[in-house]
């Protein structure tokens, strides 16, 4: 943690020899304002965390965490949501697609239930195989590193990790709220996938945007200036999942008056766009009409 805030002190003339508790904190709080500053927060959004910080325990007190901190990195649950993304790009995009490419549709939507309950049971399906493999990867994931680095840590202080967040947030409680969000997005990009090939009447454009989706948000970066579009980019499984970037976004969403932060929002909007996408794609798929045969 020191070496980390030490950082931002190059160039005031700090170094290990004259760094004490009073100068640790002080750089933390420069480092805090800092951010404040890139993300160009609101007066309102200021005073949030400024109440955060000072629910916050101090003096920090290091705790080893080394098995929560590997499974929240990037080799943990963000590289899990990369390895289900292409899991769901190869397999999800053929539930509706091959009706069409296999010219089996006509036969389907003729039958009792092909333009009732069929489309319900394919979401159904697709989304509970993809919520079944992911859980998988999930205990593989959590298993594996904790049998390697230990158990110890769920009450260790996300400080530890991010040292400039203000909220009081434990690695355990991350590590939770991360399974969550994995879990609920790898279901919403299912259903987007599913339904964007039905869409194009081809599995294989679908498959081409969802992988073209995942690379541009995992390697096209968009600085807080821009701040609707960087907030937009932020929520994206793969980046809201990386707890240095949409996981601790500073800014807040204001929802019927309570400020949430970017990961008490993500679930509400996951599920907004999942029941969305579902009733759209309800129309859609009710509505098609087999020609040209």
């Amino acid at each position: 943690l020191a070496m980390r805030i030490r950082r931002w002190g190059r160039g005031t003339g700090y170094s290990f020899d004259n760094m004490t508790e009073e100068v640790l904190y002080e750089l933390r709080e420069q480092g805090r304002e800092s951010m404040w500053s890139s993300y160009k927060l609101s007066e309102e959004e200021k005073a949030y965390w400024t109440a955060k910080e000072a629910e916050v325990e101090k003096p920090f007190v290091y705790e080893y965490a080394l098995g929560y901190e590997m499974i929240t990195d990037m080799q943990g649950i963000y590289m899990t949501c990369m390895l289900i993304t292409f899991f769901i790009a190869i397999s999800m995009v053929t539930v509706f697609a091959e009706e069409h490419t296999r010219k089996t549709d006509q036969l389907i939507l003729c039958t009792r239930f092909g333009k009732g309950k069929a489309y319900f049971a394919k979401i159904l399906a697709g989304s509970l195989v993809v919520f079944g493999i992911n859980l998988l990867f999930v205990v593989v994931l959590v298993v594996g590193r904790f049998y390697s680095f230990g158990t110890e840590g769920f009450e260790a202080a996300i400080q530890l990790v991010t040292e400039w967040y203000s909220y009081p947030l434990s690695m355990g409680w991350v590590l939770i709220i991360m399974i969550g969000l994995l879990l609920l997005s790898s279901v919403m990009v299912a259903i987007f996938s599913m339904l964007l090939a039905e869409v194009l009447r081809n599995s294989i454009p679908a498959m081409a945007v969802v992988v073209g989706l995942l690379f541009a948000a995992r390697l096209v970066p968009i600085p807080p200036s821009f701040k609707i579009l960087s907030m937009v980019w932020n929520y994206f499984p793969i980046n809201m999942l990386k707890i240095d970037t949409g996981f601790t976004d500073l800014r807040l969403i204001n929802l019927f008056g309570v400020q949430l932060t970017s990961w008490q929002f993500a679930p509400i909007l996951y599920v907004i766009l999942i029941v969305a996408m579902i009733c759209v794609g309800r129309v859609i798929y009710k509505n098609y009409q087999v020609s040209g045969r």
